[in-house]
């Protein structure tokens, strides 16, 4: 472009041009800047940066801060800068969802959609199959499924300006399935008393284990002879370990009574087993009860110290109670699940309760707190606010401010601690907010503000800090000049006055400032643009 004449009192002109380098340079926005040749062009990139910066640009080249000399003149007057923008690239993982029409509430679930519409899982569950397979097909198979959810995950990287996807990266992640113990089926005993641990990959997430199932055998009543007296009965499948069986009572023969005792436990559970039966009744029949103990947080796990057999004659009032127990277990950690015993042994020893078990099942209580050094890990529990307003000025002369207000304690969420093992259980979610108080901005001669106030917004723990940007410009000036709009000699520029009421704008209807040697042509302006100049024409005194 063609230069203009060295003029002392000639206006320069530049633009400052700002494109999109990822396409085709496209010009995003164009600032146009004049002042007089020798003056300091007053204009910050960084500051023009912040807005591209929150949608999602990031500055790729900066011609203007190198090249322009940074003052008016011949040289530079109607050149144009480029400032040169590319795309951010963010990778987005589970827990880190973001809906781009809402960039500050996390989508639910695993799945990110993006602007396009295009959905993307990016957790995948991992599942056990335990198939139950009969041996003589006595049953249909029976399938239990154990899921692991979001053990494997996968990133995405998309665009920050076009929110479009970029990539999908591979699945990450591992997981290995740990024992189980084998459900107990009446009627059947299994081959294995839990399964194996298993290892699953995201390629193979879903694995299987089966279990065989062999009927049981039956106790037969025999006299001495061998020969049978009744009908056999199935033995009992032992409900803590199912490839055991149990005989927890002999069957009742009418004018016999047996010359074993139970409870027995057979050597081959899948094989009759005889018992001799004796004529006559026995003189004084006994009965046998057991309470079993079972903590249902660790897989049903026999707390063998406090589980008990009770005997009794026929008729004899039971006199155990489980209360007791219950109240040693309760110091210890524990909350009752389900009482099996008093609910459901009755009163006294009998025929129907003799060999019977009773299941009391207890669980783990939990423990509150909000003191992260007493949890593993030490997780966030207690979480601040600060309210952050800057007050910036757009020609750098003067420096930056901050007003902040903290408050240290204004979020809470609760851990919960396992009693017995004391390991983290669970993580509760954030409670409480916030609401600052509203700053006025104040009032700075010579610049006027963006924003008559700023703050005052309600915080919760998701946005737990809140920064405003309270941006202040130079008024613009009076520019006394000719006729011919040529500035006057030895004058100088009369800036606007900033309004004391209110920081955003200037005194809108201004007296004319006497200039020696000269007449106004008008006593009185009016100022539409806080920020542009406003030529005041003069003419010579005669």
């Amino acid at each position: 472009m063609k230069k203009q004449n060295q003029d002392e009192n000639a206006i320069g002109k530049v633009e400052i041009v700002f494109a999109d380098h990822d396409h085709n340079n496209q010009v995003l926005a164009v600032t146009r800047l004049e002042g007089e040749y020798g003056t300091t062009i007053n204009y910050r990139v960084s500051l023009a940066l912040q807005d591209f910066i929150r949608q999602g640009y990031q500055l790729y080249k900066d011609e203007y801060s190198t090249e322009t000399g940074r003052k008016f003149s011949a040289d530079n007057y109607g050149q144009r800068y480029f400032v040169l923008l590319n795309h951010q690239q963010r990778k987005i993982e589970f827990n880190q969802l973001q809906d781009p029409d809402q960039p500050n509430g996390p989508l639910q679930g695993a799945i990110y959609r993006d602007k396009q519409g295009n959905r993307y899982q990016l957790t995948k569950d991992a599942t056990l199959a335990i198939v139950a397979h009969f041996q003589n097909h006595e049953r249909e198979d029976l399938t239990w499924i154990i899921t692991a959810p979001q053990v494997f995950q996968r990133p995405i990287v998309i665009d920050q300006v076009t929110h479009e996807t970029l990539k999908v990266g591979d699945w990450q992640g591992s997981y290995r399935f740990a024992s189980q113990l084998v459900k107990v089926i009446p009627g059947f005993h299994a081959n294995q008393k839990q399964t194996p641990e298993v290892n699953v990959t995201a390629d193979q997430p879903d694995i299987a284990t089966v279990v065989t199932y062999i009927a049981n055998g039956k106790v037969v009543p025999t006299d001495v002879g061998g020969h049978p007296l009744a009908p056999g009965e199935p033995f009992t499948t032992d409900k803590t370990d199912a490839t055991r069986t149990i005989v927890q009572k002999l069957p009742l023969v009418p004018d016999y009574h047996p010359t074993t005792q139970a409870p027995i436990v057979p050597a081959k559970p899948s094989e009759d087993m005889p018992v001799i039966y004796a004529p006559g009744l026995p003189t004084q029949p006994m009965g046998t009860i057991h309470v079993l103990y079972m903590d249902q947080d660790q897989n049903n796990a026999e707390l063998a110290s406090v589980s008990q057999s009770i005997s009794g004659e026929y008729g004899q009032t039971i006199n155990y109670s489980s209360k007791q127990v219950l109240q040693d277990l309760s110091k210890r950690g524990f909350d009752l699940v389900w009482d099996g015993f008093t609910s459901q042994a009755g009163t006294t020893f009998s025929q129907e309760n003799d060999g019977q078990t009773y299941v009391v099942t207890v669980k783990h209580a939990l423990k509150t707190t909000f003191d992260a050094d007493k949890v593993p890990g030490k997780p966030e529990l207690l979480r601040g606010a600060s309210q952050t307003i800057v007050y910036q000025f757009t020609d750098g002369k003067r420096p930056t401010t901050r007003n902040v207000t903290n408050q240290q304690v204004t979020f809470k969420r609760p851990a919960y601690l396992d009693r017995i093992t004391h390991e983290l259980v669970k993580i509760g979610k954030w409670t409480g907010e916030v609401k600052f108080d509203v700053i006025k901005t104040p009032v700075v001669p010579g610049y006027h503000a963006n924003l008559r106030q700023a703050g005052g917004q309600t915080l919760t723990a998701d946005q737990p800090t809140l920064t405003t940007t309270v941006t202040y410009t130079p008024n613009g000036r009076l520019i006394p000049v000719d006729q011919d709009d040529r500035p006057l000699p030895e004058s100088q520029p009369f800036p606007y006055p900033t309004d004391p009421e209110d920081p955003t704008q200037v005194i809108k209807n201004l007296a004319v400032p006497a200039i020696e040697g000269y007449l106004p042509v008008e006593t009185t302006v009016k100022i539409n643009n806080p920020t542009n100049d406003t030529k005041v024409h003069y003419v010579p005194v005669k």
